[in-house]
């Protein structure tokens, strides 16, 4: 089953982002970890990297597009997964025909409607999908279904990933920084790794410019999180 590559959440309330450029080309090998594509927000410059080895394929989504959090953008194909993925047909469809004398059928609305409606998917998956924004057609399952906790699962891992870019920090740092309304992810950490520590907080408190209240919600948002 190949992987999928979406738009990360990198910023509290972040709904989309912008494709700056593709380090790799459909149909290149990359390791897992390797930076693919570069993706810009309203702060940050990011490299996205491959959650998964194998051949890069299927980008949807190109330089300059901007795409909804949670959105797949290329699928990962794994060794087994890619002759099947990339094979092409020796013989073009219309040449085949006249060397064997076949009339083509005519042009179905098969195609036509695949999309959201042809998703196998189960009611409440359809529902939890919507909530949290997930694009169901770019989800794959070993059973070709898609059901409830398939898209729990796929919801938790993009919060595990956004978990993962926020700040390194000690818990007593995030319980300043959020008393302080100190933003984690422009403080200079001294800890292992550059981890901000609670001694780090309050000089950058002190260096903060004075009068300029957080952002709404940022305070409350970090304390939960250190809580």
């Amino acid at each position: 089953m190949p992987t999928n590559v979406i738009m990360p959440a990198l910023e509290l309330a972040q709904e989309t982002g912008k494709v700056l450029r593709w380090m790799k080309n459909p149909g290149d090998s990359v390791g897992k970890g390797e930076p693919i594509v570069e993706i810009e927000t309203d702060k940050v410059t990011v490299e996205i990297e491959a959650p998964a080895a194998g051949v890069l394929r299927e980008v949807s989504a190109h330089a300059g597009d901007v795409v909804p959090v949670g959105k797949t953008i290329a699928l990962i194909f794994a060794a087994g997964e890619v002759g099947a993925a990339g094979a092409a047909p020796a013989v073009p469809p219309a040449a085949g025909a006249a060397a064997t004398g076949a009339v083509p059928a005519p042009p179905t609305a098969v195609n036509a409607s695949a999309g959201a409606g042809a998703v196998k998917a189960s009611p409440l998956a359809r529902k939890i999908a919507e909530q949290h924004g997930v694009d169901l057609a770019r989800m794959r399952t070993a059973t070709g279904r898609i059901e409830k906790a398939d898209v729990l699962a796929f919801v938790e891992n993009q919060r595990v990933a956004t978990a993962a870019r926020l700040a390194a920090a000690s818990p007593k740092a995030r319980r300043l920084a959020a008393e302080r309304g100190v933003d984690l992810r422009i403080v200079r950490g001294s800890g292992p790794d550059g981890a901000v520590l609670a001694g780090d907080v309050p000089a950058a408190a002190a260096s903060a410019p004075r009068g300029v209240a957080p952002p709404p919600g940022v305070s409350n948002v970090w304390r939960i999180m250190a809580e």
